[in-house]
């Protein structure tokens, strides 16, 4: 048998094990079910209305006259315990309700709800001669119900506060599809990373995070219980995993060498990653956010409306940029779910804004290994993870966009002979530029800044590049302005007015978190405050062990002597970060426009992001061949950032 066939054979046995057997191992550590309503509930819980929120910051929701848990796959060769934490929530002129708590189609105890907070809970009899296929499901009749008034005609049963569902005794099995899905996922990414050439060591570590991860989301919350989303996680690794390996393919047919191992592991980690994200976007207990107001948002493209705007609470309206929805366009009649298209376009961006700075690094530094720890880098940023899973997608992906824009550039051997070099990077600038209007500034400036140190400092060969770069941006903005910006004189000028009548002292209002106006004194807070708080955004946006990082791999640049477009470009963004930055939180800002500056900040941040990530490679790579301390540090370091990133991305279900 070919070696690299059984190679791959063992890998995908190897992968499908690991994956199955961390979800076996974090299902036992973790087996209880929690839904505290913060977000709302999974499909497994039926007959609840919209999540609501006290003026104490408690969420609840109101169920209806029945409510249903369904479990896929529960282990019942021993007993479980169901609390629900609920009330009335009813006048004292109205009948309290009771509750009827059936299991599979038994009833098990039957409740008075009184007024005040309390938990109901029925036990999950142990039944080994279930059927493994049936679910478990428990129901729940409330009555009587009430009808609040003529303003709200909801028959109401009681509030609902929590649900636990919790093993009474020995540790239990995890779900089998849970358990097949991971070992799918598993075997096809330990076979890609095998089949493309991914060196032994990188190997075993992308697969052990890997099934470290994808347990964490498979036999976390409602994931373990829900048949739609483990049976979507072999098709996300399947359908992430075809177009790198093309790509793997594509590059080892262009070289008579063949891939190289650093080149493998760098697609390796843009697999990986994507795959892990994807799984936590889809996953039940993953709140929706914003993602569905901009599913709402391209199926107004499909239908041909192109021009529209979103008002800001200060009256101001503001171009909303549609270079995602068009970007998608093209497969909406594949994808029929527009939340899932998307995320999947959002995360396919990222993942090649990672893969870009890998050729950046290599060819202008001549160090692989400095390359493929940036691509992990710009995967760890807990920032980019934020955004993402806020669903502020036009964001992410215009800046996904701008950082390939940017790789591209410091990149392709430019030059005013290279005509359709020129032309597809005016394309991608134009695109990012059209994606999201603050991309406007950020990556206007900081593209124009580091082509024009290229064009006057950079080394003789590289000058014309700069020159080249500085007019596809001028390009780049002539079109994204006739293309699409033209058509909004009325909200430019709407932003003129108010800044005009905002100028005039007196007190002011501040805009709260559910968009409700409150009145505030004009004072502000100080610049010290104001410059701590760009601080912790920083740390918070990067972590601090990518920090160290970076701080370790930018102290061996020599700006007086490195002026290859590399260095050129991360001497460049760093100067312009502190730059803007400083005269951001330095200039006087009313106190309900503090919030919007925070916001910018943490989006320079984000378009500075590439440099970051490459100087903690290059600190990486500079570390790892000294010596055991030197090495050991690098190896803390990344540890410590995979777990920043970790708890991040966790955070969107966990």
């Amino acid at each position: 048998m070919d070696p690299r066939l059984l190679r791959t054979l063992a890998a995908a046995a190897a992968g499908a094990f690991a994956a199955a057997l961390a979800v076996c191992l974090v299902y036992a550590i973790h087996p209880a079910y929690t839904a505290s309503l913060d977000t709302p509930p999974p499909a497994i819980v039926r007959g609840l209305y919209s999540t609501e929120h006290e003026a104490d910051g408690l969420s609840f929701a109101w169920t209806r006259d029945r409510l249903t848990l369904t479990f896929e796959g529960l282990d019942r060769s021993s007993p479980w315990t169901l609390a629900l934490r609920v009330r009335a929530g009813r006048g004292s002129g109205l009948p309290l309700p009771q509750a009827t708590l059936d299991v599979d189609g038994v009833t098990r105890a039957t409740v008075p709800i009184g007024a005040a907070w309390q938990d109901v809970r029925v036990e999950l009899p142990a039944n080994p001669s279930l059927p493994p296929g049936r679910p478990t499901r428990v129901t729940v009749n409330v009555a009587p119900t009430f009808v609040p008034g003529p303003g709200d005609t909801r028959a109401l049963g009681m509030i609902l506060d929590d649900v636990r569902l919790v093993p009474a005794s020995r540790l239990p099995l995890a779900p089998r599809r849970a358990l097949a899905a991971a070992a799918i996922a598993g075997g096809l990414v330990g076979a890609a990373l095998a089949g493309i050439g991914v060196p032994l060591a990188m190997l075993l570590a992308l697969t052990g995070v890997f099934a470290i991860g994808q347990a964490l989301m498979l036999a976390g919350g409602a994931g373990p219980y829900t048949r739609p989303y483990l049976d979507q996680v072999p098709w996300v690794a399947l359908f992430t995993i075809v177009p790198l390996a093309a790509l793997a393919a594509g590059i080892t047919l262009q070289r008579t060498g063949g891939l190289s191992a650093a080149a493998a592991s760098a697609i390796g980690v843009s697999c990986v990653a994507p795959i892990l994200e994807l799984e936590g976007l889809l996953h039940p207990s993953k709140a929706l956010v914003d993602a569905l107001f901009h599913a709402h948002r391209l199926e107004w493209v499909l239908e041909g409306r192109y021009f529209f705007t979103q008002p800001m609470p200060s009256g101001v309206e503001f171009p909303y940029a549609i270079g995602l929805y068009v970007t998608a366009m093209p497969w909406a009649s594949l994808v029929g779910d527009h939340v899932l298209l998307l995320r999947i376009v959002v995360i396919a961006a990222h993942a090649l804004a990672g893969l870009a700075l890998y050729p950046l690094v290599v060819r202008r530094w001549a160090s692989p290994g400095a390359a493929v720890a940036a691509v992990a880098a710009y995967h760890l940023a807990p920032l980019p993870l934020v955004v993402i899973g806020n669903a502020n997608q036009t964001y992410a992906f215009g800046q996904s966009v701008a950082t390939i824009a940017l790789a591209s550039a410091m990149t392709w051997p430019l030059g005013w002979r290279r005509l359709v070099d020129m032309l597809g990077l005016t394309a991608l600038i134009a695109l990012g530029l059209l994606s999201h209007v603050g991309l406007i500034p950020l990556l206007g400036g900081l593209l124009g800044a580091c082509a024009l140190l290229v064009a006057l400092r950079g080394d003789p060969v590289d000058r014309p590049a700069g020159w080249t770069i500085l007019a596809s941006a001028a390009l780049a903005a002539v079109l994204a302005v006739g293309l699409y910006y033209a058509h909004f004189g009325d909200a430019f000028r709407s932003a003129q007015r108010v800044g005009q009548t905002q100028a005039t002292p007196g007190a002011t209002a501040e805009v709260s978190e559910d968009g409700q106006l409150l009145s505030r004194a004009d004072t502000g807070t100080s610049r010290p405050a104001r410059i701590r708080r760009a601080v912790l955004l920083g740390m918070s946006g990067f972590g601090l062990p990518m920090l160290a990082l970076a701080a370790v791999g930018v102290t061996r640049l020599r700006p007086r002597t490195d002026r290859d477009r590399l260095s050129l470009m991360v001497t460049t963004t760093l100067m312009f970060a502190v730059v803007v930055t400083a005269a951001a939180v330095l200039a006087p800002v009313e106190p309900r426009f503090e919030r919007y500056t925070d916001e910018f900040i943490s989006r320079l941040y984000y378009a500075v992001l590439p440099a970051v990530a490459i100087g903690a490679g290059a600190g990486a790579a500079w570390l790892w061949p000294r010596a055991i301390v030197g090495r050991g540090a690098a190896l803390v370091l990344g540890g410590a950032a995979l777990v920043t990133a970790a708890r991040v991305w966790l955070g969107w279900t966990w």
